[in-house]
């Protein structure tokens, strides 16, 4: 008579660890080093602290790689972002359909505007804005189209903008997540009106801090120059048709010099950093499909995505009776660095639900006259909501051997092959 091979107790439950040690290299990020440093060095020894050539020629650089005529670079992400609702125009009423889904910085800062959110549904297998909700939401009031290329996946820019020009309505790009990403073999960033991108240190082309503008239209690059870069505003050089306010319009959004000089040491090692990240990344998601756990999306094959993070929709179906959190609990026992996704939906947040937000001692108190104020409900968006709650946070690996993906990939199967130990009732 033969006995049957005992199966190993989960680490959650007092059974051994399947990863004990992993090299911190396999994920630190950012990924600086001599050159950083280097840079910096310089930019302190010659007393470059507050102006230098570096912010424009990161600018140059830059606008090669998202194939625009105008970029500038701000001192982050979300400058950026108040730069491009600022030079289409937004006005008060003025509504912007906008993804629920995504970093409050993608359309947070048209508030200050006047500008009204309309938020729509996600499409779950890109967790980006589903161009098939958009069209229903425009009104008379539509002024804009916002989105978000999210954790580096392209937006449907076919139909998106085939929208946007049929409605008259200008398109916003937040490429803060998609540096090098391309959709039918053109970047992101290059198809809106105009378009933000992040240099945020856990970015993939990251500066610290930074942010990019970038538009093909000097009235809006001129614009932006206006808000926030007053200096460079009134230099003939720009040939700027807003000079004449040499004040500026109250706010100062140049990128620090030193951020700049590390934002192009990054944009040059940023091929290789995406080549690393995405074979450890599709390696892993080759994996994760031959378990019964995990939903990976196949992406059309004109879309070329980056990994700036990774989200992915565990199917609750395969495991009945375990709550996502215990399984997210029992990866992690197992030395997995796994977790909840981090973005909640907007639609949801305070700032949106609570309407003495908008009144005329509230934080934006522009909206105490406007009939159409942005306060909405938490169960709007029942696509966005759902799919929400399936998703887990993994890693992207953008160190890693091999054998480090490997190690996780058995640790995900042994909670997989365990499941009965994480069953509740």
């Amino acid at each position: 008579m033969t006995s049957r091979k005992r199966r190993p107790v989960l680490a959650i439950n007092g059974g051994p660890k399947t990863i004990t040690a992993m090299p911190e290299a396999a994920f630190r990020w950012p990924d600086t080093g001599r050159e950083e440093v280097a840079e910096a060095a310089r930019l302190i020894r010659s007393g470059e602290l507050s102006v230098s050539a570096d912010a424009k020629g990161l600018a140059e650089e830059f606008k090669k790689l998202v194939r625009v005529k105008y970029a500038l670079t701000c001192n982050n992400g979300t400058a950026a972002g108040h730069s491009c609702f600022f030079a289409i125009g937004i006005k008060p009423g003025d509504e912007i359909i906008s993804p629920s889904f995504t970093y409050w910085a993608t359309i947070l800062q048209a508030l200050h505007l006047g500008g009204v959110p309309v938020f729509a549904e996600m499409d779950p297998r890109t967790l980006n804005i589903d161009p098939s909700d958009i069209e229903h939401r425009i009104t008379p009031r539509t002024k804009a189209i916002v989105l978000t290329h999210m954790l580096g996946i392209p937006c449907e820019m076919t139909p998106i903008m085939r929208i946007a020009r049929k409605h008259n309505l200008k398109v916003i790009e937040d490429a803060s997540h998609a540096h090098g990403a391309t959709y039918r073999g053109r970047p992101v960033g290059s198809f809106g009106d105009v378009s933000f991108f992040s240099l945020q240190a856990s970015k993939l082309m990251p500066a610290g801090e930074g942010g990019i503008f970038c538009t093909r239209r000097k009235e809006y690059y001129d614009r932006a120059l206006a808000l926030g870069h007053y200096e460079r505003n009134r230099d003939p050089k720009e040939n700027s048709s807003w000079a004449r306010f040499a004040t500026g319009l109250g706010f100062k959004y140049r990128i620090h010099p030193i951020a700049a000089a590390i934002g192009l040491c990054q944009l040059r090692k940023l091929p290789r950093h995406i080549e690393k990240t995405t074979a450890n990344v599709e390696y892993f998601h080759r994996g994760l499909r031959k378990l019964k756990c995990w939903e990976i999306p196949d992406l059309p094959p004109y879309v070329k995505r980056v990994y700036y993070q990774d989200w992915q929709p565990w199917k609750p179906q395969a495991a009945p009776g375990v709550a996502k959190e215990r399984f997210v609990e029992a990866l992690c026992a197992e030395g997995c660095r796994v977790g909840d996704a981090r973005y909640n939906l907007l639609h949801q947040q305070a700032i949106f639900t609570d309407p003495e937000v908008y009144s005329e001692n509230g934080i934006f108190p522009i909206f105490a006259d406007l009939p159409n104020k942005p306060v909405y409900r938490g169960d709007e968006l029942p696509i966005s909501q759902a799919h929400r709650q399936r998703l887990i946070w993994l890693p992207t690996f953008p160190g890693a051997r091999r054998k480090d993906v490997d190690l996780y990939l058995e640790a995900f199967k042994k909670v997989e092959d365990n499941l009965d130990e994480l069953r509740t009732g």
